[in-house]
């Protein structure tokens, strides 16, 4: 098989093959994760598997193009881009490299997708009404192999994505706010509402 790069422009090639390598070895599992998930549920999610795994591969690949910067470096370009800069962003610069990265894909790299635009900017914190690219980015990004390692509950979401891709995002999110809870950190309020959004509606007494 070809090395997925090489359906990148030589400019964004260069630019991914300058990231740290563990980062970029980060990407390469999640492009992959992410076209195999989109080819397992592309009728589920209204496409065809030769129109969504693509995309998805090249979103896993890009995903993380402005990951490997200092919150500093995060800070300054989202103001430079005019990109917004909450209170939880200001404390963890980090989860500006989604946003970032995706401005930066517009920006330099010359990339009009929206959908994929839209995937690489919440796949840290998820949004609510996620659509079908977004939802198998974040969930190739939180299980691929790379990250299963000593985390059974990642582990057991990654199985129960390949049955059920929103069940397992919900799980996902789920997870990922737990474990901020238990450190004290604050709940961004896209993660929040992703994982509403996705939560059956109560039912109804008869």
């Amino acid at each position: 098989m070809s090395d997925p790069l090489a359906t990148l422009s030589p400019s964004l090639r260069a630019a991914l093959a300058g990231l740290p390598l563990p980062l970029l070895a980060h990407c390469r599992r999640v492009a992959s994760l992410a076209a195999y998930l989109a080819r397992r549920h592309a009728v589920a999610l209204g496409q065809t598997p030769d129109d969504i795994a693509p995309k998805a591969r090249r979103a896993g690949l890009v995903h993380d193009l402005a990951r490997a910067w200092s919150g500093q470096e995060l800070l300054a370009l989202a103001r430079e881009l005019g990109l917004p800069v909450g209170e939880i962003e200001a404390r963890l610069p980090v989860l500006l490299h989604g946003p970032v990265g995706a401005a930066l894909l517009r920006r330099d790299y010359g990339i009009q997708d929206e959908e994929l635009l839209a995937a690489v900017d919440c796949h840290t914190t998820g949004r609510r009404g996620m659509g079908a690219l977004d939802r198998l980015l974040y969930v190739a990004d939180k299980t691929e192999p790379g990250k299963l390692a000593g985390d059974p509950e990642l582990a057991r979401l990654r199985r129960q994505a390949e049955e059920d891709l929103d069940k397992a995002l919900l799980g996902l999110l789920e997870h990922q706010m737990a474990q901020i809870r238990r450190r004290g950190g604050l709940l961004h309020p896209a993660s929040l509402e992703a994982a509403a959004a996705l939560r059956p509606a109560p039912s109804q007494p008869s």
